[in-house]
């Protein structure tokens, strides 16, 4: 299986699944199960899956400056304590020319659509 890769209308590419992810959405590699619900995710539809997992990048509007990047969920711990992991999705938005602020979003809340 290979990656999935969308692009805009100008051929940027806007959003990527890549292929470990996608096995993990369709559930189709092994122990996903069993992933899925240490996360709590195992009542999530594929679709909702493969959102949570994929990686979206929104460009300025003539193509030339990335603007914001959201990257697949991930489970963190807070304040590195195992007991306090919550799903967390990376996501960097350009503040000024050449510069960029880092952050983590959690699952469904997008601040750059």
């Amino acid at each position: 299986m290979s990656d999935t890769t969308e692009y805009d209308l100008r051929g940027i590419v806007v959003r990527t699944l890549d292929a470990t992810n996608r096995l993990l959405a369709l559930r189709a590699l092994p122990g996903a199960d069993a992933s899925l619900a240490a996360w709590g995710l195992e009542t999530r539809t594929g679709v909702e899956l493969a959102q949570l997992l994929d990686s979206r990048t929104v460009h300025s509007e003539d193509g030339l400056d990335v603007l914001s990047t959201l990257g697949p969920v991930q489970g963190l711990a807070v304040a590195n304590d195992p007991a306090d992991v919550r799903l967390l999705r990376a996501r960097t938005q350009r503040v000024r020319r050449g510069q960029a602020r880092r952050c983590a979003t959690p699952p469904g809340h997008h601040h750059d659509q």
